[in-house]
């Protein structure tokens, strides 16, 4: 594997998931689904503004929104559903989702 890949790699399956263990912390409160679907519609917004300019940054900011998406879905699914069994089935789905870019990545490259 290239360097970038190793990174892509590590980010995708270290940093992703650990982002949204960070999330999850967050009490599952109407005001923390608002902020993150406001951050999610913001770092998509950047992505798209800085596709032209700087490709890497688009790229990296259209993976932030994807965590930043996926731990809004775990908070809104523990706030309609409390209970310590959904607890711990929203997070190891979310940990999981989390991970779904690198597929696409490997996919990408393995299409080249």
């Amino acid at each position: 594997m290239l360097r970038a890949e190793l990174l892509a790699f590590g980010v995708t399956f270290v940093a992703g998931p650990l982002l949204v263990l960070l999330l999850l912390r967050l009490p599952a409160r109407i005001g923390t689904l608002i902020t993150l679907s406001l951050s999610v519609i913001g770092a998509a917004g950047l992505a798209v503004g800085l596709q032209e300019r700087a490709p890497l940054g688009s790229l990296v900011s259209f993976w932030l929104g994807w965590i930043l998406a996926v731990g809004m879905v775990a908070q809104a699914v523990r706030r309609r559903m409390p209970g310590p069994q959904v607890r711990r089935w929203t997070a190891i789905v979310a940990l999981l989702a989390a991970t779904l870019p690198w597929f696409g990545f490997a996919t990408a490259q393995m299409m080249v």
